[in-house]
């Protein structure tokens, strides 16, 4: 059966799990903004650039189907997640229990960011999975370095970009291309500092699970989800 290994796989349940809880860590944190540096950014940006090195290991390592697997499985986490959340918070408050009304101003928009983060994944991880699995058929598995940042800068800019039209639709103009800028930025420097860690995390996994996928006569289609 094709992608028998992932049943045996010793990390990659793990993974995939890390994978959802940086995503739903992201679309609860969304909008609490942090400023670091000179950067004025969302507390999701200084988390949900994990996701994007987690995608190519998981691409280089076990191939694009399964990262494409795991993308659609925290999407629809993302989304039951936030569906709960509205569902308890609509309830009425309790005048004797404090901080009651603050739990709709805090997660009352975790729906929307997570509406918006479904079109900016689509866009953002998905051509970063893409790229990277091609350039490792191209590179016949070499640069890994390279590629993770090439396909890394690309999805990142195209997921900011949607993100900010979707989920700070509300936001001025001025102030909106500010944060993006900011948070595109410190996305860069992440990138930078974590693609070596990334590296030995792709080295190390190559070697304890003795697996390499390389995504020839693969559908690269994100909406077909099938084997």
């Amino acid at each position: 059966m094709k992608h028998s290994f992932v049943a045996s796989s010793k990390y990659l349940n793990f993974i995939a799990m890390l994978y959802v809880t940086i995503s739903v860590a992201s679309a609860t944190i969304a909008y609490k903004f942090v400023h670091i540096g000179f950067f004025t950014v969302s507390g999701a940006t200084v988390i949900f650039p994990l996701n994007f090195f987690i995608s190519n290991v998981v691409a280089d390592i076990y191939g694009y189907t399964v990262m494409k697997k795991i993308v659609w499985g925290a999407l629809a986490c993302e989304v039951i997640f936030a569906l709960l959340i509205q569902f308890v918070i609509g309830f009425e408050n309790i005048p004797q229990f404090h901080f009651q009304t603050e739990y709709k101003d805090v997660l009352g928009s975790t729906l929307k960011f997570v509406v918006s983060g479904i079109l900016a994944d689509l866009v953002g991880i998905f051509s970063n999975i893409y790229l990277f699995s091609k350039l490792k058929i191209y590179t016949k598995g070499n640069f890994f370095v390279i590629r993770t940042l090439g396909s890394t800068f690309l999805g990142e800019f195209f997921m900011l970009a949607v993100f900010m039209l979707v989920g700070f639709n509300d936001v001025p103009e001025a102030e909106k291309i500010k944060i993006f800028f900011s948070m595109y930025a410190l996305h860069l420097i992440y990138d930078l500092l974590l693609v070596g860690p990334t590296w030995i995390a792709a080295l190390f996994l190559k070697k304890a699970e003795n697996l390499d996928v390389y995504d020839n006569n693969v559908n690269f289609n994100p909406f077909k989800i099938g084997t």
